[in-house]
């Protein structure tokens, strides 16, 4: 009798690629940071769901497009909105170039804890989102590493978003750094009121106060150029723009008091890359006006 150790069949050699695959909620900025930036990178959607914006008018500078994000126009019925669903997944909705590897968009809902789940928490013990999973199981959570990263692992991929000219790369990275300043008055003035958290008048004007003064620099940030780095677009665009759309969601009018970040806010709602990935419940009416007056 053959004594020796039988051979079992091998498993099957694991795939070259896995899916690469992006974790992200609706209206997240951090997470439509990276949606830019995949666009941006080369990303093509053939299918799925999203609504492109209509461009605000050259001569409007921001006009139409806060009066669309504030309620103007057809509404799609908000049950839609209500409704907890499973996780949806689009795994054949993306392709990220020079690769022809599926791109998975997954979309989670803050409400039903979505972000929490164990594929997430698995990479991310944070259980934030935006989660990016490469192909090869490189991970990046931190929306402004996500974005950096994907420039810098596929460099010849659609557009540059770091640029390799000293001058211009110094003010790409600065910017895109820059930016928490904003965010941190921005979350100031609203994560109170969509809380309920109790803070006095004083204290609301002077967190208010302290984003007008954030929106000033910015004001003189983007006066110089098409774009934070003068006229290519930049991460720091794909950074700064969800953020600057958000306060505009939120109720604040820009215009006349920052002229420049207004029509920065036309342009940015106008790229493709931004309108493509535009935050689903966004179009289904306006938001609160927490804002108003800035």
């Amino acid at each position: 009798a053959d004594r020796r150790t039988p051979r079992h069949p091998s498993p099957p050699p694991p795939p070259s690629h896995m899916p690469r695959t992006l974790y992200w909620g609706s209206g997240s900025a951090p997470a439509w940071r990276v949606q830019i930036a995949l666009a941006e990178k080369g990303l093509v959607r053939v299918g799925g769901r999203g609504r492109v914006p209509p461009q605000a008018p050259a001569d409007d500078a921001c006009g139409s497009i806060v009066a669309r994000w504030r309620g103007g126009g057809a509404r799609e019925p908000r049950g839609r909105r209500r409704r907890v669903a499973p996780i949806r997944r689009h795994p054949t909705a993306f392709h990220l170039h020079p690769s022809p590897q599926p791109y998975e968009s997954v979309l989670c809902s803050f409400a039903a804890g979505e972000h929490k789940q164990p594929a997430i928490m698995a990479v991310n013990p944070r259980g934030q989102v935006p989660t990016l999973v490469d192909d090869d199981g490189a991970v990046a959570c931190e929306s402004v590493a996500a974005v950096l990263y994907l420039d810098a692992r596929y460099p010849e991929s659609g557009t540059r978003l770091v640029p390799t000219a000293g001058p211009a790369m110094a003010v790409t990275l600065q910017r895109s750094l820059e930016v928490a300043n904003l965010d941190a008055a921005f979350r100031g003035c609203v994560y109170p009121r969509m809380r309920n958290l109790p803070q006095s008048d004083d204290e609301a004007a002077a967190k208010l106060q302290a984003l007008r003064d954030e929106l000033a620099r910015w004001e003189a940030h983007v006066a110089g150029g098409a774009w934070l780095a003068g006229e290519p677009f930049t991460a720091a665009d794909a950074v700064f723009a969800p953020l600057l759309l958000a306060t505009i969601r939120f109720g604040a009018t820009l215009a006349p008091t920052y002229p420049h970040l207004a029509a920065y806010a036309a342009r940015a709602a106008a790229r493709p890359s931004v309108a493509g990935s535009w935050p689903p419940h966004w179009k289904e009416g306006a938001g609160p006006g927490f804002l108003a007056g800035v």
